[in-house]
């Protein structure tokens, strides 16, 4: 006679008494729970450090915005304002360069926080893969 089917809180049930029995096994330390969900990754675990890697010089490139700002209005406000026989051009010079930086790396950031949440959510969705797969072959083993 089959079982019935199994419902949510079951399978949850039975992700946690294999992640309790493994600990078990281990000794029960609680490096060994990182070790447990970093083994779903397999060779995500490459991208996944790749993400953060970009994550943090996404977040290291965050603090030239303030640098740029600052030396707009340093070299082109203040000297644009103290002397008013400066012409546009002069100004344009001046501002293009700093501008164009400016947006080159907001474009950066963008591309770069997009590839980062790109390989973050393909290591996560590698791991809800691999840890299905494990709990389907629990749950197949009890049910014979």
């Amino acid at each position: 006679m089959r079982p019935p089917a199994l419902g949510h809180h079951a399978a949850h049930v039975a992700v946690l008494t294999m992640h309790r029995r493994c600990l078990r096994e281990k000794g029960g330390n609680k490096m060994h729970q990182i070790k447990w969900a970093f083994s779903f990754l397999g060779k995500s675990k490459y991208i996944l450090f790749a993400a953060w890697i970009l994550t943090m010089a996404f977040n290291l490139l965050t603090t030239f915005d303030a640098r740029i700002i600052s030396q707009i209005v340093d070299n082109v406000l203040y000297p644009m304002f103290d002397n008013p026989d400066i012409t546009t051009a002069e100004v344009m010079d001046q501002l293009l360069p700093l501008a164009l930086t400016a947006y080159g790396l907001i474009v950066l950031r963008l591309l770069m926080r997009f590839a980062a949440n790109l390989m973050r959510e393909h290591a996560s969705q590698h791991v809800t893969f691999e840890l299905r797969k494990a709990l389907f072959k629990k749950l197949g083993a009890q049910s014979r």
